[in-house]
């Protein structure tokens, strides 16, 4: 997994962070299902007041392997595993975009206490061990609004 914070110009497009994940991110799992935390990138927690959105996503590359019918995404947290995307959205099945609808009403969620970004993989057909494929770019905005409103103006 690869998390890139976007600065200056680049955030002009609305996000603030983008997470790759691959299939070898998936692939240490003998199970249909694996919840990864992407964000903070790494150990520890975002702290409460951290707002957070999810843009979409982009599959690169499909997720493939040996009976594998179907792969999807969640993205949430430890509180709900699709506060942000729900796996209705994201078959990665096949390579494309995917802008998460204005009928996800928990977005933008602001953290009332400490917590992590996840995302939930789930595999039908064979164990994410399985996998051979596979490339997906989530793209965040996340705003610290105890940092932000702390600087002086």
């Amino acid at each position: 997994m690869r998390v890139h914070t976007l600065v200056g110009p680049e955030t002009s497009k609305g996000a603030t962070h983008v997470v790759v994940l691959t299939y070898a991110d998936l692939t240490d799992t003998a199970a249909t299902t694996k919840t990864v935390p992407i964000l903070p990138a790494s150990s520890g927690t975002l702290p409460a007041g951290t707002v957070v959105e999810c843009l979409g996503h982009r599959c690169v590359t499909a997720f493939a392997g040996t009976s594998i019918t179907a792969v999807t995404l969640q993205v949430g947290d430890g509180g709900d595993t699709d506060r942000l995307c729900t796996a209705a959205l994201d078959d990665l099945i096949a390579a494309g975009y995917t802008a998460v609808p204005r009928s996800v009403t928990t977005q933008p969620f602001a953290f009332a206490s400490a917590d992590t970004v996840d995302a939930l993989f789930t595999a039908t057909g064979a164990n994410l061990s399985a996998l051979t494929a596979g490339e997906v770019h989530i793209f965040l905005r996340v705003t610290d609004m105890v940092e932000w409103s702390s600087v002086p103006r």
